[in-house]
């Protein structure tokens, strides 16, 4: 059947035109007819795209002086072509229109002129054809879309005709209602497995990364993509949508080890594709999608803000066929933020990720030195003094090696000032419930004890250890800054009665 379409469709518009087949300019390279259905006579391609999976909104009718606009997804090809001289707007379509009916196409809805405000029809038409056809700029305007019911997915072609600039303008969307193919992405939370899939297709990529980039562990590229920016922080704060609220975004910060990769997808892979992938791949790996927004619903655009990362502003913000998610999964270590950024650029279709993994900063990278006079000054002034030098192993009592010049310091403090009595105070963040960490605080206060007892010879009735969890604060609990600052050893002046 299906090569019986082709040869009438092709037969048809020979027939009626009863030109010779002469193309009077050379098409745009890269481009070629729809195996289905040729050419007007004599036209020559300026513009074309092809994807093996993409989403076309089409007007299928008009209801109350508004257009009905529906959304159809599979293989899409899009084409634009100018049109010998002295073949009219009316004469290009009615050829178009006549070779699908004879094929067996039905004619779902069509506009002639300026026929039910038909210029509007055109206002958001790919291929740059919006400014041919829009009822500003382009005149003789028509548009008719068929339909060819088939099991394995319909078919629906539209055709729009119009003159711009002295030429006759003809574009021709096609779709073919098909299943999408997946499987070109892999999210899995073993590590080594992806790697090894990872290390196979590198292999074979059309171009290469940038130097020192990589996949992230976790979730691979879409298949035949390569890397173009790549940054990857142990620990690092990203901004992402988390919803929309009131017609304005929400935006949520997220802290913890951040890899940021952009990508660019193989020739003939739209936007849709890469996405539907990315999506499907992360919720068969149990990740929750939090947020998703398509094409320009809900202002997708603002999403990106223009200092994304990686130089993706100008890409997402001043691109076309744009397209967001965020996906979680929970952890009791920490969640992991997964966002996926596609749009189409300059002929291509690139794509950022975001990966969050929320862990606490690693800290004692610096080390600033408070010394026996500093501490004595303070509890002189204020009664207490604040340590921050002192690092235990997580969720133990268990003190770490570089805190030891720290505690020698408050030795030094003990023995210089040998009528002073300290109360050592051991605080938590508030992470976890208040009884688990009123109890590690106070086991936190008597290991510092028993160093200072049994490590610098300090008698044990001038140390009283208490435990206070996350009772005393001097900060917030949002951040990773603020809690680090709650995570403290106080020494605290004991007067006598």
């Amino acid at each position: 059947m299906f090569n019986n379409m082709i040869l009438c469709l092709t037969i048809s518009i020979f027939i009626i035109t009863g030109l010779t087949p002469v193309i009077a300019q050379e098409d745009v390279e890269g481009s070629e007819d729809h195996p289905m259905i040729s050419r007007y006579e004599g036209s020559y391609i300026t513009h074309y795209q092809q994807f093996a999976y993409d989403r076309q909104e089409l007007v299928t009718g008009m209801e109350e002086d508004e257009f009905v606009r529906t959304a159809f997804e599979g293989q899409v090809t899009r084409i634009r072509y100018t049109a010998p001289e002295g073949r009219s707007e009316l004469e290009v379509h009615r050829n178009y229109q006549l070779a699908l009916q004879d094929a067996g196409f039905e004619i779902i809805y069509e506009c002639i002129g300026d026929d039910a405000q038909c210029g509007e029809i055109g206002a958001d038409a790919p291929l740059g054809y919006d400014n041919v056809f829009h009822s500003l700029a382009g005149s003789n305007r028509h548009y008719s879309l068929a339909r060819l019911a088939d099991s394995a997915g319909d078919i629906y072609v539209a055709v729009y005709t119009a003159r711009r600039h002295g030429e006759n303008r003809t574009l021709l969307i096609i779709v073919e209602e098909k299943s999408m193919e997946t499987g070109k992405v892999e999210v899995d939370i073993d590590a080594e497995a992806i790697e090894e899939d990872i290390d196979e297709e590198e292999e074979d990529d059309a171009r290469e990364d940038v130097e020192g980039s990589e996949d992230h562990p976790m979730i691979t590229r879409y298949e035949g993509s390569y890397i173009t920016n790549y940054q990857q922080f142990s620990y690092d704060r990203q901004e992402l949508v988390t919803g929309m609220e009131d017609e304005a975004f929400e935006w949520t910060a997220f802290e913890g080890e951040v890899t940021r990769i952009r990508y660019t997808a193989p020739e003939g892979r739209s936007a849709l594709e890469v996405h539907r992938n990315y999506k499907i791949a992360l919720q068969d790996a149990g990740f929750e999608i939090v947020y998703e927004c398509i094409g320009d619903d809900a202002q997708c655009r603002e999403v990106v803000d223009s200092d994304a990362p990686l130089g993706y502003g100008h890409v997402f913000r001043r691109g076309s066929d744009r397209n967001y998610l965020l996906a979680r999964l929970a952890g009791s270590a920490g969640d992991i933020y997964v966002a996926v950024h596609t749009a189409r650029r300059h002929g291509e279709t690139c794509n950022l990720l975001l990966i969050v993994e929320e862990k606490p900063m690693e800290t004692g990278k610096v080390r600033v030195q408070i010394d026996a006079e500093a501490m004595a000054r303070d509890i002189d002034e204020k009664g207490s003094v604040r340590i921050y030098g002192i690092y235990f192993d997580t969720d133990e009592a268990t003190i770490q090696e570089k805190s030891e010049p720290v505690l020698i310091e408050i030795g030094t403090l003990l023995e210089q000032n040998p009528e002073l009595k300290l109360r050592v105070v051991g605080h938590t963040d508030a992470v976890g419930n208040l009884e688990y960490n009123m109890d590690l605080s106070q086991r936190r206060a008597e290991a510092v004890v028993e160093f200072l007892t049994s490590e610098e010879g300090i008698s044990p009735d001038r140390l009283i250890p208490h435990g206070v969890g996350s009772l005393a604060p001097v900060a917030g609990n949002e951040t990773e800054e603020d809690r680090a600052l709650n995570r403290r050893v106080e020494l605290i002046k004991m007067y006598e009665d």
